[in-house]
């Protein structure tokens, strides 16, 4: 599936109605890789979080006025003397979102059109998503972001799907994720890793009783003749295949050096053809933190008064 940013016609003067709502809400489309994200500046906190995760079904909804349902919303709050900010990240389906990589470098970049970031100038950004510390670096054209040490690396497990065992690799990066290598499905399906039914694969493997309850992420990858990977992942919450997924990208990094011996830093190309760097260091076998650097943009701005009841909280 071809993945391309929309083309956004800014409309902070176009009034979106849902529902009639006194108070109106200002919404900005970003870009992480092609990873796409409705943005909201939450510093005063007048969007409670249960109503944003009522109304993200319909925040993150494709309309007359974009083109492409967005894949996540995010919330900015406000930091302290320790933190720029804080992040909330809420899936398409409302549920209260773990965290999310190219999210992330979106906040990060959304916090310095806000002019919070003045005073962060020759340091690392710091924030919060659901109570753990980020940091990342801005660049003019991209942001990295820096992750914590995966939680579980696990490159060899193997999984019943159809009657047949199919290899996958586990990785636990403060998100779920089972990556496949695709040469090991290809020999199954016939079809090319362009054009496989990935919402097929994976809303099986994102399902799978082996990842009971919470279900997981599902990343596919090829190698390519310059030693990058194509990268198509299905995410869980969206519930299809997206643009880019960061943290998929970065479990897909550390699972590709295991079992293909690559050497990190690793050129990860998702479905939207945004590239993708990811590192760990000081090694991928014993890393104390992992990079994920790419392009990171505002596209679109609109502006909606919506009504929604409180819906509470999601895991």
């Amino acid at each position: 599936m071809a993945y391309t940013v929309p083309e956004l016609t800014p409309a902070l003067s176009n009034i979106v109605l849902i529902e009639s709502f006194t108070v109106q809400i200002e919404v900005h489309i970003m870009s992480g890789a092609g990873n796409l994200f409705s943005v909201i500046d939450n510093r005063d906190g007048s969007l409670p979080l249960t109503r944003a995760a009522a109304l993200a079904p319909r925040l993150c909804a494709a309309s007359e006025h974009y083109q492409q349902a967005t894949e996540g919303l995010i919330l900015i709050g406000a930091g302290d003397s320790k933190l720029d900010f804080v992040m909330v990240f809420f899936n398409p389906d409302g549920s209260y979102g773990a965290m999310c990589g190219n999210g992330g470098r979106c906040a990060v970049r959304f916090a310095q059109s806000l002019g919070i970031l003045q005073h962060a100038a020759g340091r690392r950004i710091s924030f919060s998503v659901l109570g753990a510390p980020y940091q990342a670096e801005l660049g003019e054209a991209t942001v990295r972001l820096f992750l914590p040490a995966p939680k579980t690396v696990a490159p060899h497990r193997s999984i019943e799907l159809d009657g047949q065992q199919l290899r996958v690799g586990y990785v636990d990066v403060d998100s779920d994720h089972a990556v496949i290598d695709f040469r090991d499905l290809a020999g199954r399906i016939g079809i090319d890793f362009a054009s496989f039914d990935i919402e097929h694969w994976g809303s099986q493997i994102r399902r799978h009783p082996a990842f009971a309850p919470a279900g997981v992420n599902a990343d596919f990858f090829q190698l390519q003749a310059d030693g990058s990977l194509a990268l198509r992942t299905f995410e869980r919450g969206v519930e299809a295949e997206t643009g880019a997924c960061g943290t998929g990208a970065v479990a897909t990094a550390l699972i590709a050096a295991h079992t293909v011996e690559l050497t990190l830093p690793l050129r990860i190309i998702p479905s939207s053809g945004s590239p993708l760097l990811v590192d760990c260091l000081p090694d991928f076998r014993h890393p104390e933190y992992c990079t994920l650097e790419g392009a990171a943009e505002i596209i679109g701005h609109l502006r909606f008064e919506l009504q929604a009841e409180a819906a509470p909280l999601s895991p």
